[in-house]
């Protein structure tokens, strides 16, 4: 059973759309309750922007002659009490906001890093690594005859070239 605080409703109609049942409308600005159609699911306790709805536990009538039941007797009707236990029905559950923590917060850019080096990035440094592989069998492959690739182009080692710049011979 829920019940309408009138001087905190603003009449928004929040409370309406969220009813599954349909046991509450707007009446004069406000919202007003049919108490039949309420299944006490708190939906609209939850909803309302302005906690102008408070879930109130029904009366239950009270049983508390149980010793002639056990025994497997009836109670007569005069006997049984009538006055009216409260019982207190805790709410619904609150969500607990809990920040998430620094692994669930670098994952995701981290995994969007490694996607793009193995996408973009790695295809270039293996064209690049064969590219150099390939070039070097072709300094190879355009050696001289002696088989030394110092010794291509010149003709000769260092020492002859500073002499002759020396004028010695």
């Amino acid at each position: 059973m829920i019940q309408i605080y009138q001087d905190l409703c603003s009449g928004c109609g929040t409370c309406v759309e969220v009813c599954p049942a349909g046991a509450i409308h707007l009446d004069g600005g406000f919202a007003q309750v049919n108490p039949e159609r309420c299944t006490g699911c708190w939906a609209c306790v939850q909803a309302c922007p302005n906690g102008a709805i408070e879930a109130v536990p029904e009366p239950v009538q009270a049983e508390a002659v149980l010793e002639p039941a056990v025994r497997g007797q009836a109670i007569p009707a005069a006997a049984r009490p009538q006055e009216i236990i409260p019982v207190h029905i805790p709410p619904p559950p609150t969500v607990i906001y809990r920040p998430p923590s620094l692994a669930q917060q670098l994952l995701p850019p981290l995994g969007a890093a490694l996607a793009f080096l193995g996408r973009e990035i790695a295809p270039r440094l293996l064209r690049l690594a064969s590219e150099r592989v390939q070039g070097q069998n072709r300094y190879l492959q355009e050696s001289s005859p002696r088989g030394t690739g110092r010794q291509s182009g010149r003709g000769g080692g260092g020492q002859r070239w500073r002499r002759q710049r020396r004028g010695r011979r």
